[in-house]
């Protein structure tokens, strides 16, 4: 089953890594072409489209891996035909729902409250690509259900280039600025979510009669609780936003958009991967495999997890203001502090998902909600009450504090239900093996910005890869395996 999450955690890496690849190459076209109080107006967009997508899903999403693996044990008594029917056309209703919010928003919310005039014209057009994206989550966690990794990693990466590619065409030659952006967005992601929907029925039909409603309201049942720990999660990640545009002005906002964006892009490489393959193999090894096994593979998977994650703490805050200012220009330097606090917060907000794994099989979501929503109020008050003092680094900082509480209570509530051990000896290995990579590359001279910055980070990676090979047995024994195998498959 490791080698099964490393098989399709890889298949998403490479889809990740494509998909950040047009983002890192589109990141100094934005940030040049746009105003930085523009870029930051787009940040604002942005999560508003989060948020009332995260209400347009109805927290169904977070249903769909759990419940696809009773179907194909049989426990559910449908096939898979009518299940993703059901998972299609409920959550395109509640998606339409969601739409109908944003519009009543739109209308209600006077411009002046936004900070930036671009921002008011591009609500009432901007409605349909909230279901839009619920749609294309509801279709995209169906791939992921089934376990169909390189199709879902080639989805995405299609979809985000030829996204790009018209996005481009239409900024520069037809329709400049905002406008431009979302409406490419918006023809393409219609376009690549009704494909895939279309590939999910080959070899069958659709009909509306496969709505199965008892399986459609259990799912409600499950997700729906999950719709507070997604919203408050929400503001978990981008409430500080708002208060940084209110206290510290457009451009602050923009600088601190650019820097999350790039630690995303980071993150999204590295560690997203995991969290995505590791849920759908652990609901359905806890269906077909007992809770022993489920409880043991998720526990070397916690350990991969931090195993991987470190180091890109570790590595971002050596070089990730470097970076940012080098794809950005100085006008978006925020300090390698910030940049370090902001990488770590999403380290801990991915742990959410291994270290949550009892909540999740168990389902009894509702129990972690009322701590997300504590961790995004204590995050706003400390945001409010910090920011005109320490400016972008307090809202960094209590971003990674508002992760941590959360992964801390997910692992204590996930663990009464599926007892799970925190890997603390093999953290701590791991955080040191990562602090001497920070050493040596904090020592190292830079011969040129670019050329140096590339021997930094290729440094960094050889020398942790070499250290975790020399220092830990579980990863030694991981690049045998690989080894043989590969000698195997020459062979044959």
């Amino acid at each position: 089953m490791l080698r099964r999450l490393i098989l399709q955690s890889s298949h998403y890496t490479i889809g990740s890594l494509l998909v950040t690849l047009a983002g890192i190459v589109s990141f100094p076209i934005f940030t040049r072409t746009f105003t930085v109080a523009d870029y930051g107006a787009l940040s604002l967009v942005s999560s508003l489209l989060l948020f009332w997508t995260g209400i347009g899903k109805l927290g169904v999403q977070h249903s769909i891996a759990r419940f696809h693996a009773e179907v194909v044990a049989g426990r559910r008594g449908i096939s898979e035909g009518a299940y993703v029917t059901t998972v299609l056309l409920g959550m395109g209703a509640t998606g339409a729902a969601a739409v109908a919010g944003w519009l009543l928003m739109a209308l209600a919310v006077p411009d002046s409250w936004w900070g930036n005039p671009a921002v008011p014209a591009l609500l009432l057009p901007l409605s349909m690509l909230v279901l839009v994206r619920v749609l294309d989550s509801a279709v995209g966690n169906v791939l992921r259900a089934q376990q169909r990794s390189l199709l879902y990693a080639s989805y995405t990466v299609a979809r985000k280039y030829l996204s790009l590619a018209l996005i481009l065409l239409l900024v520069f030659h037809f329709l400049p600025g905002l406008r431009g952006f979302y409406l490419g967005t918006f023809v393409v992601e219609a376009l690549a979510a009704a494909a895939v929907a279309f590939l999910l029925y080959r070899g069958t039909r659709f009909s509306p009669g496969d709505f199965d409603v008892p399986a459609f309201r259990a799912m409600l049942a499950f997700g729906a609780p999950m719709i507070g720990f997604e919203l408050a999660g929400i503001m978990l990640a981008l409430g500080d936003r708002y208060v940084i545009q209110s206290m510290m002005g457009g451009e602050a906002l923009g600088r601190y958009s650019a820097a999350a964006n790039l630690c995303d892009y980071a993150r999204v490489v590295i560690l997203v991967s995991i969290a995505q393959a590791v849920t759908p193999i652990y609901s359905r090894m806890w269906e077909e495999n007992g809770p022993q096994a489920t409880r043991l593979f998720v526990e070397r998977a916690l350990r991969l997890y931090f195993m991987i994650g470190l180091p890109l703490v570790a590595g971002m805050a050596a070089v990730g203001d470097d970076v940012l200012t080098l794809l950005a220009t100085d006008r978006y330097s925020v300090g390698a502090p910030v940049v370090a606090l902001l990488i770590a917060g999403m380290v801990a907000d991915g742990s959410i998902a291994i270290l949550g794994a009892g909540i999740y099989i168990h389902k009894q979501n509702r129990r972690i909600i009322p701590w997300v929503a504590l961790a995004a109020a204590i995050n706003i008050s400390l945001n409010v009450a910090l920011i005109p003092r320490f400016g972008l680094l307090a809202a960094a900082a209590t971003t990674l504090a508002g992760y941590a509480f959360l992964a801390a209570a997910a692992w204590r509530l996930g663990a009464r239900l599926m007892p799970l051990s925190f890997p603390w000896r093999e953290v701590a290995k791991f955080a040191l093996l990562a602090a001497i990579m920070l050493a040596v590359v904090h020592a190292m001279p830079s011969p040129g910005r670019f050329a140096g910055l590339a021997i930094r980070i290729a440094t960094g990676v050889a020398v942790y890869a070499a250290l975790v090979v020399a220092f830990d047995r579980e990863a030694r024994g991981l690049l045998a395996a690989a080894w043989m195998r590969l000698a195997a498959a020459r062979q044959a």
